[in-house]
């Protein structure tokens, strides 16, 4: 099968045109050889407005509303929190669930695959204390966000 290139007017195999992005049973036009040709001569004139674009630049507007964010889950955390979160007693409480996961009971003996989560979450304005928390593994805690199940 073969499709007529709208670019070098050239009939060419279905195979040397692109797939539609919108639509997957489309073909899109010109061939992939005019396309990339097209596509090199536009970088090449437009260089300095793509290397201005994506090239990462420290956005001091965004580093003060994250440095805002984390001073106030920081405030929130050491305003609802009793000092009753020790590395002992997240231990014991991980033995109390006998090393499981509180929702799936899949094993989470491994640090990396755990998370302390909080049962009742601190964006909502519960404690950040031994009693609210437990340990899940990490794809329930992710799934969980901060929902109260």
């Amino acid at each position: 099968m073969t499709k007529l290139c709208s670019k070098c007017g050239e009939e060419k195999d279905i195979e040397m045109f692109y797939k539609s992005k919108k639509v997957k049973s489309w073909i899109d036009n010109p061939c992939k050889e005019c396309r990339d040709i097209n596509k090199k001569e536009y970088y090449a004139s437009n260089k300095d407005k793509w290397k201005n674009c994506w090239k990462y630049i420290p956005n001091e507007k965004n580093r003060e509303r994250n440095r805002l964010q984390r001073s106030k889950r920081r405030a929130l955390v050491n305003s609802t929190a009793d000092k009753t979160i020790t590395y002992k007693s997240t231990q014991e409480l991980l033995q109390n669930q006998n090393n499981k996961c509180n929702y799936c009971s899949i094993d989470i003996t491994d640090r990396d695959s755990r998370h302390l989560d909080h049962i009742y979450p601190i964006s909502k304005w519960w404690s950040h204390s031994i009693n609210n928390v437990q340990w899940l593994c990490c794809r329930c805690n992710l799934k969980k966000s901060d929902l109260i199940l």
